[in-house]
């Protein structure tokens, strides 16, 4: 008689832990201020003046523009377009118009009915318009071109419907007078004239 006992125990006991903490804290602020103080503003006159102002003062601040009075009419011509200013001595057309160094605004020449050489300065700080000194010929279609010097140069265009001019004067805001100067090469109308670096007149076409 054989007996075998066989008694096999087996335990096994894993334990596993995994503890994991993630934490993370974005913060973000953006403070933005814009600011736009104006100084000098124009605005045209009607009864919504005041509102076109505050708008385009509105408009301003948001595009941050420099403060500056140049730059608070642009951006009301830029938004509200054209309005009217003073008007003119004479009806004209086919006139020059020129920006002096002093800021007011030389016109010449022209026609209205009859070919003209009268000549007018229009005062922006003002809106009105005062007579100057008349050129010494008549001139229709002419060029005009502000020198380094100040003064302006009108050259060519024509006095009657056959008779074109190589002719030039010079006015002097100074004085408000004309004088002659050296005639062109070729008689010229509705031409254009640069002034070079070197001071000289390029005049073409």
């Amino acid at each position: 008689t054989t007996t075998r006992t066989t008694t096999t125990t087996r335990t096994t006991t894993t334990t596993r832990t995994s503890t994991t903490t993630r934490t993370s804290t974005t913060t973000r602020t953006s403070t933005t201020t814009r600011t736009a103080n104006i100084t000098s503003t124009t605005t045209p006159t009607s009864s919504k003046a005041e509102e076109y102002k505050s708008f385009y003062t509105r408009i301003e601040a948001e595009l941050e523009l420099p403060n500056t009075s140049i730059e608070s009419e642009y951006i009301q011509m830029l938004l509200l377009g054209w309005f009217n200013t003073g008007i003119m001595t004479n009806s004209r057309h086919a006139h020059t118009a020129s920006v002096l160094n002093n800021g007011k605004v030389l016109v010449s020449g022209g026609r209205n009915g009859g070919f003209l050489n009268s000549a007018e300065l229009y005062d922006p700080s003002t809106g009105t318009w005062t007579t100057t000194g008349s050129m010494a010929d008549i001139r229709y279609y002419p060029t005009a071109c502000v020198l380094n010097n100040g003064k302006v140069l009108v050259s060519g265009g024509y006095s009657s419907v056959a008779f074109y001019l190589n002719s030039a004067e010079l006015y002097d805001p100074s004085t408000g007078t004309w004088v002659t100067t050296g005639n062109m090469i070729n008689a010229r109308y509705t031409h254009r004239a640069s002034v070079l670096n070197n001071g000289k007149v390029l005049v073409s076409g």
